[in-house]
């Protein structure tokens, strides 16, 4: 029993960490810790039973050195796991001023040539309108979340943080007028 929960320790800190890099979504990853812990019982009770049936024909119980293929099967789904789905994300941070205007613009970001994903995006509005904002949205997504007043609004020398994974660009509009946007990406 105490195996099972530091098993469930190690792949918790090991999710957060290839949540937190944005290799994959937190869904993807409770189906893929919830495939190995239904593979990890099973194989387990697997052992259990045949070193129960070994020693009830008074043979040798197996050795602990037996017991590493369970070890090289989780290494493995960690491995795969890891591949699967993987992004690419910002290495290091981005920083862009940008001027939005009453048309909808998307910012998205780039490291060379790469499109790449941020983990935040910070909105910063250092003019004086109010600049509507939204991240993850396509050109009439946006405008109808405007025109709903369901888009996210950032008064003027006010900024929004966005925490998702993948966020793959950010949408702006003003109302009226410019204002001037910086927007920071990590």
């Amino acid at each position: 029993m105490q195996i099972q929960s530091i098993i469930r320790n190690i792949l918790l800190m090991l999710g957060t960490y290839i949540e937190s890099h944005g290799w994959m979504s937190q869904n993807e990853w409770a189906q893929i810790v919830g495939a190995i812990l239904i593979l990890g019982t099973f194989i387990w009770k697997w052992i259990v039973a045949r070193q129960r049936k070994r020693e009830a024909a008074k043979l040798p119980t197996v050795a602990p050195a037996d017991k590493t293929p369970i070890v090289g099967l989780i290494i493995f789904a960690l491995l795969c796991s890891m591949s699967y789905g993987a992004t690419r994300r910002l290495i290091s941070g981005m920083g862009k001023r940008v001027t939005a205007t009453t048309t909808a613009q998307q910012v998205t970001f780039v490291e060379g040539t790469n499109t790449a994903y941020a983990g935040s995006v910070s909105v910063l509005n250092s003019g004086t309108n109010d600049v509507f904002c939204a991240v993850n949205s396509t050109t009439a997504l946006f405008t109808n979340q405007v025109a709903l007043g369901n888009a996210v609004i950032v008064p003027a020398s006010m900024s929004f943080t966005f925490t998702k994974s993948n966020i793959s660009g950010v949408w702006l509009q003003t109302t009226n007028s410019t204002a001037s946007v910086v927007i920071g990406a990590q």
